[in-house]
């Protein structure tokens, strides 16, 4: 069996694809947008190997401000693809939330498939990982969005011993040596 963390989850529609995927794996999702953490809350009844964490994942353990941009919501501050494609500027209505660093969840270092789609803080889950995945997904760009954290995401990937193995929409996917 194994261990997959979806973080900035946001959907059902993840949920499903990742029930397909993984069934009968240990499927840890965070999504700190309070709405959407209760709707996806109410599958761990139904995926049974399914944990939903209400943690936006950082580089500190505390709280943090997310701008509301439903699907696309961003900590403030932050260059997101709702600032570069949606016309947002960071000035729009925001909500604080739980936030934590990996290695609080990661503390086995266990973890064999990542899913990251923050909105461009993905680096700072990268920072504080135990687990050195066998396959990391995670949002670099898309039509006018590029990661502010690039160059750092690439250069820790390259540092850990990843490869690029392609891109899927936004998502570049990286495999272990």
């Amino acid at each position: 069996m194994k261990k997959v963390f979806d973080i900035g989850a946001f959907s059902f529609e993840s949920l499903s694809s990742l029930k397909n995927l993984f069934d009968g794996d240990f499927v840890t999702v965070f999504e700190p947008h309070p709405l959407r953490f209760q709707e996806l809350k109410k599958f761990e009844s139904v995926f049974h190997n399914l944990t939903v964490l209400d943690y936006a994942i950082s580089d500190k353990i505390g709280t943090l401000e997310l701008v509301d941009a439903g699907p696309s919501s961003f900590a403030r501050g932050l260059s997101s693809p709702a600032v570069c494609n949606d016309g947002k500027d960071g000035s729009e209505k925001g909500f604080v939330v739980n936030c934590s660093t990996l290695d609080v969840f990661d503390a086995d270092g266990d973890i064999d498939i990542l899913y990251m789609d923050t909105e461009g803080s993905e680096y700072f889950a990268l920072q504080k990982m135990i687990s050195r995945p066998e396959l990391i997904q995670i949002e670099m760009e898309w039509r006018n969005y590029k990661n502010p954290y690039f160059s750092e995401i690439q250069k820790w990937m390259r540092s850990n011993k990843y490869c690029f193995a392609g891109i899927i929409e936004s998502d570049h996917i990286y495999v272990r040596d």
